[in-house]
């Protein structure tokens, strides 16, 4: 009798510590919601990019969720809510890696809003990515801002790809120590 006693707590002792190991984390739903929306974004699927953005935000406080959500709304042409997200990831805390997309749509937000600072959050974004990983599309950017004629479309355009190819760069020296920040003395933040 204490034998099968023994084997029956021991057994559900088991199940219950497998289902707890097979639970997913805050971090690993986070991590998924955060994958899925820079894919559903990147596919300009940007409903359900918001719907994991949003989840996202609500897993963790730091202000990477908050600088997409702000990109995604922008790109749903709603610069009021755009400029709510990017604010309020301002305030909790740029992280680096994100330093360059908070500068990208910054700039292109307050274009929508007021010409001058567009202009001048232009500045800082040209200034902190020639420091970056300067493409050479951004001698676009520059000569956009020395003739004064900016082109919001090719702008937008220009300000996705290069925030874009700098984040893969980022991903990949994070996930395997190669590419470009492959320590060569480049840096990445702001």
């Amino acid at each position: 009798m204490r034998k099968t006693i023994y084997t029956g707590f021991t057994l559900i002792s088991l199940l219950l510590f497998a289902g707890a190991c097979s639970t997913p984390t805050r971090y690993q739903i986070y991590s998924y919601d955060m994958l899925f929306g820079k894919d559903t974004l990147r596919n300009k699927e940007y409903v359900d990019a918001k719907r994991y953005f949003q989840e996202a935000s609500g897993l963790s406080i730091d202000s990477a969720p908050l600088i997409y959500l702000a990109a995604v709304e922008y790109k749903m042409n709603n610069i009021e809510g755009a400029l709510t997200y990017l604010q309020e990831a301002e305030k909790t805390g740029i992280d680096r890696t994100l330093y360059l997309r908070t500068l990208g749509y910054k700039a292109l937000i307050l274009f929508r809003i007021d010409r001058e600072k567009g202009v001048a959050a232009l500045h800082d974004y040209v200034n902190y990515y020639r420091r970056q990983y300067p493409l050479m599309s951004i001698e676009d950017i520059r000569e956009m801002l020395q003739t004064g004629q900016i082109d919001n479309k090719r702008l937008d355009e220009l300000i996705d790809e290069q925030v874009s190819t700098y984040e893969q760069e980022i991903d990949q020296f994070l996930s395997d120590g190669t590419g470009f920040y492959n320590g060569r003395g480049n840096r990445i933040v702001p």
